[in-house]
């Protein structure tokens, strides 16, 4: 007879044994399905104005159905630990291998009842979802696709915990060791990645990560990468909306759906009930369990060591954790078997994890070595590129189609490509990765000769080709070396188009990002472009290129305006420094920016001077220099009285009002002071208050520039002294 590896009888009995559980979270999900939906449809319908025009963005989806999320963490290992539970009872393990059908059907028929039961909890609630939306059109709408594709990557998501699960119980034999060996194939791999990738990172900030293999990329991994953002992996919608991730995620569950049927067919029913079905297999456990605390002092060594840091307190720290790994490794061995009597033979294996230890040491310090050694000299550079800062782009939700777009900087990426044979330049960037190398490595980076005596110094991602192979490295500059750069530049012509020619505004594709709505960003932007085309090719690209840093949001004098540009699919950040340079652009920008606040605040500042209307919050920021200096009243005394009074109410209640003289002082001096507009290089205040007249609260903001002396004394000299 031929051996079948599917059983339809089989396949039917593990969907009626999952039926109490699956209907169950099914109809949790499906609930949610309906009221998150309908509750947003009814708070909608609270405010008619913005329905018109209100659409659920692509990211929302997850917001429509957010159970959605439990199907791989939850859903996936329940069913698999229910339908597979007797592999953990010897009874029922000698009953289902003496049953006619293969291990291969039974298995294999199991699976597929399982993820049967995933497809129903993944795929109804959506549909029920979907269905309430179009029942609310005015208000809400999924995009169809949007809803396919993140339906799609949580069923493999959930495909993939399910195998890890299987192939974890196939190994042991009770609950405790099935689920610490399932969380140990699902997320040590990736835990020791991410730790290992970081400390280096941390230790090698001048290597680009550009250059590394995909697979260190912690959201290439569905169920790790959505665990690993709150420790800065990455963002929900970024990770869930990659066809890479699920790709991978997907050959991932594969692999562990072969591994878990090779080991399960070889499990023995004598498993059942024991920590692991051999010895070795238990030490392999016990040893990785203690391995994941040991991460942490390891790093720690490696951090202290690499920088120099040495202290008693951190060796204490590292003793403590050393300590906590062992206990942890006993206490998995007396958890795991129950007896008392193993333990003295476990002993050994400590000696093995701390060869781990030490290798996993000596293979980072072997690293870092090699990397900080790659300091090519001019003669072996062939040509440099200036690439996208070192993990410089980001996630924007792009309105006009309403999906995911990764937005890129716009002049990075336009010259990217751009191979830069300068002999001045290659120089320049040999000499200055020497610099950098030994700038992190000095114990007071302060003293560091090299970069002394400038303003400021920025980080630029450079590709170094040296024969057949390209390196990608995070290169610290000055301006001056910006200028050098932008002067050899300035002789390829395609460069020069790019800065110095912008594309015309297009108020369908481009968004500000800034204060300024579409009309004012516009004629700011317009100004701006042809202002650039008389300046000096290098003195923009110094501007430019400081400003697309990733460092700063205001630099020196000057200040940001940053539109992002929606064309032919792909979406562009262009980050435009206004500065003091151009002074066209900057007087735009500044009739601009004062006329977009608030129309209601030249009333509200006349109010002000009224007896019965008390100004209860108010912040005054300055900005000098580019820098938001905030001066908040709550906090602050003039002439020796709180500038807010405690005022208490027939009730008993506490509150608070400015202090009248003051509100009066501020009232006059803002009405002197509200149609000037700053010159270039002035400074300026941004000042937002909240009042009370009659128990009606409100609030509003407005820009001024002040004179000296119009300000109460108090106010002008804390300014003063954060020059």
């Amino acid at each position: 007879m031929k051996k079948k590896n599917f059983d339809a009888g089989l396949y039917r009995e593990g969907l009626r044994q999952l039926r109490v559980f699956g209907i169950t979270m099914l109809a949790i999900f499906v609930l949610a399905s309906v009221l998150v939906p309908l509750s947003d449809a009814v708070s909608l319908s609270a405010y008619p104005e913005w329905s018109p025009s209100y659409t659920v963005h692509y990211s929302s989806y997850l917001s429509q159905n957010p159970l959605i999320l439990l199907s791989f963490p939850v859903a996936a290992p329940l069913l698999t630990l229910a339908l597979f539970g007797f592999l953990n009872k010897r009874n029922a393990c000698d009953l289902y291998h003496a049953i006619p059908q293969t291990r291969n059907a039974l298995f294999f028929s199991f699976f597929a009842a399982i993820v049967t039961w995933l497809v129903i909890l993944i795929a109804v609630p959506a549909l029920v979802s979907e269905a309430v939306c179009l029942l609310f059109p005015k208000y809400l709408e999924i995009y169809p696709l949007s809803a396919l594709q993140i339906c799609t990557q949580a069923l493999i998501a959930s495909i993939g915990v399910a195998a890890a699960v299987l192939l974890a119980m196939s190994m042991t034999g009770t609950i405790f060791t099935n689920l610490v060996v399932a969380l140990l194939i699902i997320f040590l791999p990736r835990v020791l990645i991410y730790v290992v990738s970081s400390s280096l990172d941390s230790a090698l900030p001048y290597v680009a990560s550009l250059g590394e293999p995909a697979l260190l990329d912690s959201r290439i991994n569905l169920i790790t990468g959505m665990s690993l953002i709150p420790f800065g992996s990455g963002m929900t919608d970024d990770i869930w909306s990659s066809w890479r991730s699920g790709a991978y995620t997907l050959l991932l569950g594969i692999v562990y759906l072969l591994l878990a049927r090779f080991c399960f067919a070889r499990r023995k029913s004598e498993t059942a009930g024991q920590a692991a079905v051999s010895r070795h297999f238990q030490t392999v456990f016990r040893m990785t369990v203690a391995l994941v605390i040991c991460l942490i002092p390891l790093t720690d060594i490696f951090s202290a060591t690499v920088v120099h840091n040495w202290s008693a307190g951190r060796i204490y720290g590292i003793v403590v954790w050393y300590i906590i790994a062992v206990i942890v490794y006993f206490l998995y061995e007396l958890i795991s078997t129950r007896k008392w009597k193993t333990l003295l033979r476990t002993i050994p294996g400590l000696g093995l994890l701390a060869l781990v230890n030490v290798a996993i040491l000596l293979s980072m310090y072997g690293f870092y070595s090699s990397e900080s050694e790659i300091q090519p000299s001019a003669e072996e550079i062939s040509y440099v590129k200036v690439v996208p800062y070192d993990g410089s782009s980001y996630t924007y939700y792009s309105t006009p189609l309403e999906m995911n777009v990764e937005t890129k900087n716009y002049f990075d990426e336009k010259i990217a490509d751009v191979e830069i044979t300068n002999p001045d330049v290659i120089r320049m960037v040999s000499k200055r990765l020497v610099d950098t190398v030994n700038y992190y490595k000095a114990d007071d980076q302060e003293e560091y000769t090299a970069y002394q005596g400038y303003d400021s110094i920025e980080l630029t991602t450079f590709a170094i080709q040296t024969g057949r192979k390209t390196i990608y490295r995070n290169i610290l500059l000055s301006s001056s070396d910006y200028k050098e750069l932008g002067k050899a530049l300035k002789q390829i012509k395609e460069v020069q188009e790019l800065y110095q020619n912008l594309p015309e505004y297009d108020p369908v594709n481009m968004s500000s990002m800034g204060e300024l709505d579409a009309d004012s960003a516009g004629r700011v932007y317009e100004t701006l472009r042809e202002e650039i085309k008389t300046m000096e090719f290098e003195d923009w690209y110094v501007l430019v290129a400081e400003a697309g840093s990733g460092h700063r949001y205001t630099i020196g004098s000057y200040i940001l305006m940053t539109l992002v540009w929606y064309q032919s699919g792909k979406s562009y950040e262009i980050i435009l420094p206004i500065s003091e340079q151009m002074p066209k652009t900057w007087t735009c920008y500044m009739e601009e920016l004062f006329r977009a606040a608030d129309p209601d605040a030249d009333t509200a500042m006349t109010a002000m001077q009224k007896p019965d209307v008390n100004v209860i919050s108010l912040e005054i920021n300055k900005i000098i220099d580019g820098r938001w200096i905030s001066w908040y009243a709550s906090d602050q005394t003039i002439g020796g009285e709180p500038a807010m009074d405690e005022v208490i109410g027939e009730d008993g209640e506490i509150s608070y009002a400015m202090n009248r003289q003051l509100q009066t002082e501020l009232a006059e001096a803002m009405q002197k002071a509200k149609d000037r507009l700053p010159e270039p290089g002035d400074d300026y205040y941004y000042i937002s208050w909240n009042w009370e007249e009659n128990g009606e609260f409100d609030g509003t903001y407005r820009y001024f520039v002040f004179q000296e002396g119009e300000l109460p004394e108090e106010i002008e000299s804390y300014f003063d002294k954060t020059r």
